[in-house]
């Protein structure tokens, strides 16, 4: 597969019964940490990098439909990566989808 292909296929990460509810999962994908996570609306990935300090949300929560960030609280909607709390820069978000039960990513940033 070409290294530009990568960007554009969509990658299986592990099997959606592996995510809890209200928990942030941080897995990588071809070099990139990611973070994972169901919203109400289904499952979200984004960058694993708060765009206010660049923490990681592996200790973070989901609360609805925002991720919140463990280092300031800061909140997320996890159905677009925009900051609903604070004027930070919304996040970068992946596409995913279910197969078979197995969740799966794009790397091709949706932002």
């Amino acid at each position: 597969m070409e290294k530009e292909d990568i960007a554009d296929a969509f990658i299986p990460v592990l099997p959606v019964g592996e995510l809890v509810p209200a928990k942030v999962r941080v897995v990588e994908l071809a070099g990139r940490k990611v973070a994972l996570g169901l919203g109400g609306s289904g499952v979200f990935a984004f960058e694993d990098r708060c765009s206010h300090a660049a923490s990681s949300f592996a200790a973070g929560r989901v609360i609805g439909e925002c991720l919140v960030c463990p280092m300031h609280g800061a909140r997320f909607d996890t159905r677009t990566g925009a900051c609903v709390s604070a004027p930070y820069s919304p996040l970068r978000s992946f596409e995913t989808r279910i197969v078979n039960g197995m969740v799966e990513v794009a790397l091709a940033p949706r932002i």
